[in-house]
């Protein structure tokens, strides 16, 4: 017996090129550009977050606040060049899709997991 794998049509959140795939959340033509990807989001995240949370804690206030702001805009307009010069579709698809699998930023309450201490057991 022979089932027929219905393949749907996306474009690479990498490189943009056409890709077919029987899986619905497959969003890279090879593992290598998810990867890539994930390493671009990372390094640029790393670089984000401090600029964020400077902005976030001192937002309204002059100084910091806006300096951050106008400092987290620009650097996310390089961002979204640089994966345009990539030859990416629109970041914005990539987020509607992660969204629409529930595998995005959990909004609401999240559960927190607590490592514990080394200490405990090394003392």
């Amino acid at each position: 017996m022979h089932v027929e794998v219905k393949l749907s049509k996306r474009k690479c959140q990498w490189c943009g090129c056409a890709f077919e795939s029987a899986h619905p959340s497959k969003m890279f033509c090879t593992k290598d550009h998810q990867n890539q990807f994930g390493n671009f989001m990372a390094s640029r995240g790393k670089v984000l977050m401090p600029i964020a949370l400077s902005w976030r804690t001192q937002r309204g206030r002059k100084g910091v606040g806006s300096e951050a702001l106008a400092e987290m805009v620009a650097f996310l307009d390089k961002c979204a060049a640089e994966l345009a010069d990539q030859g990416a579709p629109p970041i914005a698809q990539h987020f509607k899709r992660v969204r629409a699998e529930g595998t995005g930023i959990v909004t609401g309450r999240a559960v927190v997991r607590v490592r514990p201490s080394r200490s405990k057991f090394y003392g």
